[in-house]
């Protein structure tokens, strides 16, 4: 963000040394900061002129924080490769963990060549971000990482989309198994009034519409427009 902003913009490199960084914050060019009224509000698209993943830099990362990098590395396996969320079956180390970061990288740089800004394809890697960023804001920023968010969030949003006709239960039941395997949870506590002040402000939605990202299987995720209030129609 400061790269984007000084001087207008100036060049710069990402080297991640964590695995969330690695397999998605460090690719494509979103840079942004929270805001007390949301996640990521106030940002820009500036692409990094390298970027260095070396696998080598996240073995001093306490286990915590190495898992909770694996729930962008699921999102990516649900969203768009069967192959890859059949793999996660044990937490990637040394060679495979090299083939998996390798596999998100690639699968973010295809997607992000087809929609640099934003407007169509991309907002597919929001899987789990809409109710992920709820659960963010509602804690402070503080009570929940990013990981944790996301792994309750993509959960969240697959009841949700049972309950309203969009099918999903064999993924997350498969889902609910792989997360809990990584240590990441399946569900956080977020009351009705938090959840329609926070998506109000989610910068997906507008107006009184919001796109949210919907799958039955990985690798066939898709996106649905959707009336806002849809999604805390039946929250307490």
């Amino acid at each position: 963000f400061a790269a984007a902003s000084f001087l207008r913009g100036i060049r710069f490199i990402q080297v991640p040394t964590t695995l969330l960084a690695a397999v998605d914050s460090s690719v494509g060019g979103k840079t942004a900061i929270d805001l007390p009224a949301g996640k990521n509000l106030a940002g820009a698209f500036c692409q990094p002129s390298l970027v260095l993943c070396d696998t080598d830099t996240l073995n001093s990362l306490p286990l915590d924080i190495f898992r909770d990098g694996c729930a962008e590395v699921i999102k990516y396996g649900v969203l768009g490769s069967r192959t890859l969320f059949d793999t996660l079956a044990e937490i990637p180390s040394g060679e495979t963990l090299e083939a998996v970061v390798a596999a998100c990288v690639e699968q973010k740089r295809d997607i992000v060549q087809c929609d640099e800004f934003d407007r169509g394809m991309r907002q597919l890697l929001n899987l789990g971000h809409t109710f992920g960023h709820v659960y963010e804001a509602a804690g402070g920023y503080a009570a929940y990482t990013h990981g944790e968010a996301v792994a309750a969030g993509m959960t969240q949003m697959l009841r949700w989309q049972i309950a309203h006709g969009f099918g999903g239960d064999f993924l997350l039941a498969r889902l609910e198994r792989l997360l809990a395997r990584f240590g990441l949870p399946t569900a956080i506590d977020c009351d009705g009034d938090t959840l329609r002040r926070c998506l109000t402000h989610d910068k997906k939605a507008a107006g009184s519409r919001i796109t949210v990202v919907v799958t039955e299987r990985p690798g066939e995720g898709r996106l649905e427009e959707l009336p806002l209030e849809s999604l805390w129609e039946d929250m307490p």
